[in-house]
């Protein structure tokens, strides 16, 4: 990966569909073009938006138009508890929040005035906005993880994003015939970068809120030809116990897991699987602060190291470091794992001063 001639988007420069959805409403490159230029001549500065986020077409609308227009925006899941989020609000000062559309009168008897809607979703203009002080770079902001009330917040920049996802797209070869489905919660940096990744190479994301516990979203997987599954532990835990293995999925290629240890057992059973199904299986690690993945094994080489994290992504490097923070080359050694690479956010913020700061790690 050439880390010094990266896109200056994260939209494929071609037209394509971006999303489609269970009710076949697409959303395609100039869709999410021309919402950007509406929304443009609505903000009288550069806004801060919280989005309450959900698996569908309108929350990826508005994600893509945010980060295309450079204004930055908190991901949060939509069903977050209304005491977070007042406290949220109260932290940071968003000016703008983008909503589904049942969530709207709510909002407007708080004195939230709406003033653009698209996709079943809307943008509130928040009472008594005042501009926040921004850093040129900001991008988007996401909770730490396993922390979604906390107003500690991870400050992220497009750079961060496009080096990761043209990483990922990389390792993964992931081509715009692909087409992943929407199991991850977009208020997660995980969810988001299945999203990145695959919109870069112009591919066709499936949005569906429904669970994999559901036929019906079997049904759709099926019907839309998906490609790719992305999960974390549970997620595959849960496959295991709906006997996934069983099912028909002609159309399936790629399986990732990533968001915490997998274990051995079960690392090696999907490995086996997978390899007589024909199917890829991509065991990674990552962290918010690294806008998501860090490491990947590759599916050939998974066999016998079900414990390994497996090696740094595409303009990544790893070390190992001891207690003087030198740098440990030899086997059988314990040190501290350090990652370096363009995907590694500028930092935390917990109040709303901090989102002017640059890069402080």
């Amino acid at each position: 990966m050439d880390i010094n001639n990266l896109p200056q988007s994260i939209l494929n420069e071609r037209e394509f569909v971006a999303a489609r959805d269970e009710q076949d409403v697409e959303l395609r490159r100039s869709d999410i073009l021309r919402v950007k230029k509406e929304l443009n001549n609505l903000f009288p500065f550069r806004p801060l938006i919280f989005c309450l986020s959900e698996n569908s077409i309108g929350s990826l609308c508005g994600y893509v138009v945010f980060l295309e227009g450079a204004w930055p925006a908190l991901m949060l899941n939509s069903h977050i508890d209304r005491e977070l989020l007042k406290g949220l609000i109260e932290s940071y000062g968003p000016t703008h929040l983008w909503t589904p559309d049942r969530f709207v009168q709510e909002f407007v008897a708080q004195g939230y005035e709406p003033i653009y809607s698209a996709y079943g979703y809307s943008l509130l203009q928040v009472p008594n906005m005042m501009p926040v002080n921004l850093h040129k770079d900001l991008a988007l902001l996401l909770s730490t993880s396993g922390s979604t009330g906390s107003p500690k917040l991870i400050r992220t920049t497009y750079r961060n994003i496009i080096c990761n996802a043209v990483s990922i797209a990389e390792y993964l070869e992931i081509k715009e015939t692909d087409r992943p489905i929407t199991i991850l919660p977009m208020s997660y940096s995980y969810g988001l970068s299945v999203l990145n990744s695959h919109l870069l190479k112009g591919a066709t994301v499936l949005v569906t809120n429904r669970s994999i516990v559901e036929d019906d979203f079997w049904d759709f997987f099926n019907l839309k030809r998906a490609t790719s599954i992305s999960g974390v532990p549970y997620t595959y835990e849960i496959l295991l116990k709906l006997k996934f293995f069983d099912f028909q999925l002609p159309s399936l290629k790629v399986l990732t897991q990533s968001g915490a240890s997998l274990s051995e057992e079960l690392s090696e059973l999907y490995a086996l699987k997978c390899r007589d199904k024909g199917w890829k299986f991509y065991k990674m690690y990552g962290q918010s602060e690294g806008t998501s993945r860090l490491c990947y094994m590759p599916y050939k080489e998974i066999f016998g190291r079900y414990g390994s994290v497996g090696k740094a992504i595409p303009g990544g490097e790893i070390l190992l470091m001891d207690e003087e923070g030198q740098e440990i080359n030899g086997p059988e050694k314990i040190g501290e794992l350090v990652y370096r690479g363009g995907n590694v956010t500028m930092g935390y913020a917990e109040k709303r001063e901090d989102l002017a700061l640059g890069d402080v790690w």
